[in-house]
């Protein structure tokens, strides 16, 4: 299966709003993804630049050249670190509350993460996998996927209690 998942910046915030796990063939996951991307007003996509899934980047940009699509980024993220590394730092950072599961995905990424076995390397993880490299994106994209509140549907009001995300767009 594919896996598109949709982090955003609010408030200085990462929030995991989506995960879409898609068993079509590439060619509609990129066209669903970069839908997706339109609607949500995403300006970048990651792929993770390793066998298979780097070619993604070079379908991502013909797709869009074909579209008549400019301004989304794509990008490769190659792993820095081991996956079963990669995703106990994520556990961590969600423990901390340095990343945030929205509701609209929480249950899939909590399904995943009580099957994960640190001491295997054949776990279904490919959604904590895809969370697992949001560090490593902040940290050279940041500036790319950063929204203000207003453009992430809250308003200021909604800043001054506890964020209510029934009531975003996302």
């Amino acid at each position: 299966a594919q896996v598109a998942t949709h982090v955003d910046i609010v408030n200085w915030l990462t929030i995991v709003y989506n995960v879409t796990v898609d068993n079509s063939s590439p060619k509609a996951f990129i066209q669903s993804t970069i839908a997706y991307c339109l609607k949500h007003q995403i300006p970048l996509i990651c792929v993770e630049g390793v066998a298979y899934q780097h070619t993604l980047v070079f379908w991502f940009e013909e797709t869009c050249r074909n579209l008549g699509i400019s301004g989304l980024q794509i990008q490769a993220v190659m792993p820095d670190d081991k996956k079963n590394t990669r995703i106990g730092n994520m556990f961590k950072a969600v423990y901390k509350g340095e990343i945030l599961i929205h509701k609209n995905c929480f249950s899939l990424v909590l399904n995943q993460a009580k099957k994960f076995d640190s001491t295997v390397k054949n776990n279904l993880d490919d959604i904590l996998d895809t969370i697992a490299y949001i560090a490593q994106v902040m940290n050279k994209y940041k500036n790319l996927i950063f929204k203000p509140l207003s453009l992430a549907g809250f308003t200021r009001e909604d800043t001054t209690g506890n964020l209510d995300f029934e009531e975003t767009s996302c």
